[in-house]
This record gives structure tokens, sequence and C-alpha cells, in this order.
């Protein structure tokens, strides 16, 4: 899932260039200061389940380097 940047406007920076390109590439993406955005071919269950894999991934993510850090 790409992180890309989400500025207010329409500048090279602004969401509504950076959110269509990463989408184009996969069916989500992660915009700086506004969250997860995901989107479905066919419906919205394709979109939900999308981002429940994603939050979970990022989640589970950030409890393992938790733990790493732990340990040290």
């Amino acid at each position: 899932t790409p992180i890309v940047p989400g500025e207010v406007g329409t500048g090279p920076f602004g969401l509504c260039n950076t959110l269509p390109t990463a989408l184009e590439q996969t069916n989500s993406a992660i915009v700086y200061g506004h969250g997860l955005f995901t989107i479905g071919k066919n419906n919205f269950s394709e979109a939900f389940n999308t981002m429940m894999t994603v939050e979970n991934l990022c989640r589970n993510t950030y409890f393992e380097k938790i733990r790493c850090l732990r340990k040290t």
C-alpha cells in the first residue's frame, strides 16, 4: 500500500494529484494527514475488506515493532 502526501489544493502534492495515481497501482493508499483510502472494483465489500486487511497489517506491524523495542 503506497503512502502519499495529501496537501490541500491542486499543487503537485495535492490530494487530487497524489491519490488517483496511487490508486491506479493498488486498491488502497494511505494519505498523510487523512488516513486510509480504498476502492472496490465491483462493490463496497471489496473496499471494506481491503481496508480491514491494511488496517490489521498496520496494527500488527506496529505491535511487532513495540515488542522488538521492549526486548532491547
